[in-house]
């Protein structure tokens, strides 16, 4: 499949600070992208780098099939990018935001696509309201319109749930899911929120200006040191003689034996060692956020599981 993303061992240096190590990452045409690490960590600058608006040291950036910093111009023209902070003047009605916006593209029937996204966001009853009288998620579905006025083949979102209440956050990702599935489109996001990115084809997890895994949400919770196995015996002492025999490291639950794994699938070499002891067992996975701390290592993060902003 055609990668609308390709960054090879991108270096970023602000004066004697090196803030982009090396990073590599890579998002297919149709995929959605989250990029998650601790603040500080550099996703802002790999984000500002992808979108033209800052420059690096070295590497390859390569979006659209268009590279930086040579061919900017066409890769302006492919990006649709909703900021942290929305850039819509609060004094004109989402109307005519749009229709602003909408005359710097001369390829753009503009009628007709400022109604194509305004029904697609589903705001046609707050269409002519003041975007300062709009909620806070009324206001981001206007600038995600706004980003998708120049059909974009990469739409970037930075933080795009950030401040907003849950019932809001989730129309959001509604329409962030549609705009993939639905409009095939190929989407890069930073989240606050490590549940959010679940949702996503995959995760890059970058921290001190590295990436350190680039995998999927499924590939990186069934490699977690969080996952679990529990076992239920019909006789808990010969389970126990039979785990202890295999050196098989276990606690005890109430009604189960509960064996760390290293990984998901060492779970069948156990199950199979121990199968003539079992009632049943069940393979618990650890959370997204469990697996993101370990390949974290720990360390401070600024990617939260609650709706706090």
């Amino acid at each position: 499949m055609t990668a609308v993303l390709n960054i090879l061992n991108l270096h970023k240096n602000y004066g004697n600070q090196e803030v982009l190590k090396g990073i590599d990452v890579t998002l297919e045409a149709g995929k959605m992208l989250a990029l998650l690490g601790p603040n500080g960590a550099g996703k802002s600058t790999t984000i500002d780098v992808i979108s033209t608006l800052s420059s690096f040291s070295s590497g390859t950036v390569q979006v659209c099939g268009f590279e930086r910093p040579f061919q900017d111009g066409e890769i302006r023209v492919r990006l649709g990018i909703v900021f942290q902070n929305s850039v819509l003047d609060e004094r004109l009605s989402i109307k005519e935001n749009l229709s602003i916006r909408s005359s710097l593209y001369t390829s753009v029937k503009r009628k007709s696509k400022i109604q194509e996204f305004v029904r697609l966001c589903g705001l046609q009853e707050q269409l002519n309201q003041p975007v300062g009288t709009l909620s806070g998620g009324e206001r981001r579905k206007a600038d995600i319109a706004r980003a998708l006025l120049a059909s974009p083949q990469l739409l970037i979102l930075d933080e795009p749930t950030t401040g907003l209440d849950p019932q809001a956050r989730r129309q959001i990702w509604q329409l962030i899911k549609e705009l993939r599935d639905k409009q095939n489109l190929s989407i890069l996001l930073t989240t606050h929120y490590i549940e959010e990115a679940e949702h996503a084809d995959d995760l890059a997890i970058i921290s001190q200006g590295k990436i350190r895994m680039h995998t999927t949400p499924e590939h990186l919770k069934a490699i977690s040191k969080r996952n679990r196995l529990l076992l239920y015996p019909h006789d808990t002492s010969s389970l126990c003689r039979k785990l202890n025999i295999q050196r098989i490291s276990y606690t005890m639950g109430k009604e189960q034996l509960i064996v760390p794994l290293q990984n998901s699938f060492q779970a069948l070499t156990i199950i199979q060692a121990v199968r003539p002891y079992l009632i049943n067992f069940e393979v618990r996975e650890g959370t997204l956020e469990e697996a993101y701390l370990d390949v974290l290592g720990g360390e401070e993060y600024a990617v939260s599981h609650t709706d706090q902003t």
